[in-house]
């Protein structure tokens, strides 16, 4: 079976869940009622949603998407989303302003908020020095991340056993059996 499909409880359905990590908005509730979302996570998607925001969806558990938001996270079930493009940025995260030959004020500020920019093709960044927020959203090729962060997948890579390709006259130097066992 493929890592993208799921085996639901009833015979016959096919489910399918999206490559993760990924990025969406939820910029109108997307059910009349609350029951989609982890009955503890209430309070803090009320707060969250709906909005432009930027939620990193990072796992799934079998009932529940994990997004999170900075230091946030909320659990949901799935439902219908806004897909925004993929983000190596973080809430919280501390990144530095360039200047961009006059354009910004440079220097090292904090991400407060990501947004769904108005177009939807791009995230803006809305940056604060200390608690002083700054009035306006910035492009993700104005901001360099302080921190380089490496993810890999699983399996993403295939190593093979070295071998040696010695020559058949190279004297090979005897150490006897250093393991101590019966070869």
């Amino acid at each position: 079976m493929s890592d993208d499909l799921v085996a639901p409880e009833s015979v016959g359905e096919v489910s399918y869940r999206p490559d993760l990590p990924d990025w969406g908005c939820y910029l109108s509730w997307p059910d009349k009622d609350e029951e989609w979302i982890f009955v503890d996570d209430r309070p803090k998607a009320q707060q969250l949603i709906p909005s432009r925001r930027v939620f990193r969806r990072e796992r799934w558990d079998g009932s529940y998407y994990w997004l999170y938001y900075g230091l946030w996270s909320v659990r949901v079930q799935p439902t219908m989303w806004v897909p925004c493009p993929n983000c190596d940025l973080e809430v919280g995260e501390q990144v530095e302003l360039l200047q961009m030959s006059g354009e910004n004020d440079a220097g090292i500020f904090h991400i407060r908020e990501i947004t769904l920019s108005k177009t939807g093709d791009a995230c803006d960044f809305w940056l604060r020095r200390g608690e002083m927020p700054i009035a306006k959203s910035f492009p993700r090729s104005h901001l360099r991340p302080l921190k380089q962060k490496y993810r890999l997948k699983a399996g993403f890579f295939e190593h093979t056993a070295p071998t040696a390709s010695l020559p058949k006259d190279c004297e090979m130097l005897d150490v006897g059996n250093l393991l101590g066992k019966d070869s």
